[in-house]
């Protein structure tokens, strides 16, 4: 790492909220050197850019049941999407017992959540 003090030098920050930097405070974003003086570097110009802060993110639909082959979300307007996972059907897979399984994790997944289930 290498440290340089630079004399007589002028910064310029754009900040995303305050008016002038608080001392002690650390920040994040971008420190350009925007004009360079060969004789002595003095009167050099400095912009520090402050970066974007990073907005929390949240899950838009949440889930309600997560299975092995399906899962469930519930959307704002409460109604429930079912979704299906990626599911590596090989050529020995039957499709009946596959279609079999499904079905009793989707009723798995619904029962509780929907009326009253069948069975």
């Amino acid at each position: 790492m290498n440290n340089n003090t630079a004399f007589g030098c002028t910064v310029k920050t754009v900040l995303q909220r305050e008016r002038r930097m608080k001392p002690g405070k650390v920040y994040e974003g971008t420190f350009r050197r925007d004009v360079e003086h060969d004789d002595f570097q003095w009167d050099e110009h400095y912009t520090f850019t402050e970066g974007q802060r990073q907005m929390v993110v949240s899950r838009r639909y949440p889930l309600v049941y997560q299975g092995w082959y399906v899962n469930v979300h519930r959307h704002d307007d409460g109604a429930l999407y079912p979704s299906f996972k990626r599911v590596p059907i090989k050529e020995d897979t039957d499709v009946e017992d596959f279609i079999k399984i499904v079905g009793l994790e989707l009723r798995n997944g619904l029962k509780g959540l929907v009326g009253k289930s069948t069975r």
